[in-house]
């Protein structure tokens, strides 16, 4: 802290733009949390000096995504996984052990997740790209542009069960769905996508004068 103050200090009053670059380390000072900094990102209510859950954890829609990728793989050596730093938030730590060759996790790149994978598909290879919904935000228009309108092959798992982890930001994921449920309606001629697309476009245009949602949760996602 007193280094960040002194540097603070030096570039106040320089008139030029200046880049304060703090290199941080996720956890530090806290064992448990240097131990498994990913598990440490979202957390529940935990014993402090263990580190452990006070709560039991339950077996969601990351754990049945994750071991169905992994009965997958099994029968299709196509299949890949992509990820952008959240392995163990999305299921799929087991699926990187089990065949490291096909997952690829690029960091803190959800755009590049995207467009990355729609390389492997353009390929012949099938990758499922698995991102928490609240960061589909950053791979939108990359989304839209490098898979749909090429056409490839490219699933999107949307961890958190299609809900943004922070509500009022919940709009980002109207955003996809439109996108993807009209487009699934339009390839298979299907009413309830159509109807569901349409509600998710309807929920960004109420949204459209405040679309992070600020102060108000009264449009919850679809």
């Amino acid at each position: 802290i007193a280094d960040l103050e002194r540097t603070f200090a030096a570039v106040r009053e320089d008139s030029r733009p200046v880049l304060i670059h703090v290199i941080t380390e996720k956890g530090r000072g806290y064992a448990p949390a240097l131990a498994a900094p990913e598990q440490f990102h979202g957390i529940c209510r935990f014993e402090p000096d263990s580190g452990r859950p006070l709560e039991p954890g339950q077996a969601g829609f990351s754990v049945a995504f994750g071991d169905a990728m992994v009965q997958a793989a099994e029968h299709h050596p196509e299949l890949c996984a992509v990820v952008a730093a959240m392995a163990a938030g999305t299921g799929l730590h087991d699926f990187a052990r089990r065949f490291p060759e096909r997952f690829y996790d690029v960091g803190i790149a959800e755009a590049h997740a995207v467009t990355f994978a729609s390389g492997l598909a353009a390929e012949g290879k099938h990758p499922v790209v698995a991102i928490y919904a609240t960061f589909i935000q950053r791979a939108l228009d990359h989304a839209f542009h490098d898979v749909c309108l090429m056409s490839l092959p490219v699933v999107f798992a949307l961890d958190r069960a299609g809900r943004p982890l922070v509500q009022p930001y919940n709009v980002f994921s109207d955003c996809f769905a439109a996108m993807g449920f009209s487009l699934y309606a339009k390839a298979t001629g299907s009413d309830a996508d159509r109807d569901v697309a349409v509600q998710a476009y309807e929920n960004v245009l109420r949204r459209r004068e405040n679309p992070k949602g600020k102060y108000s949760k009264a449009y919850p996602g679809i």
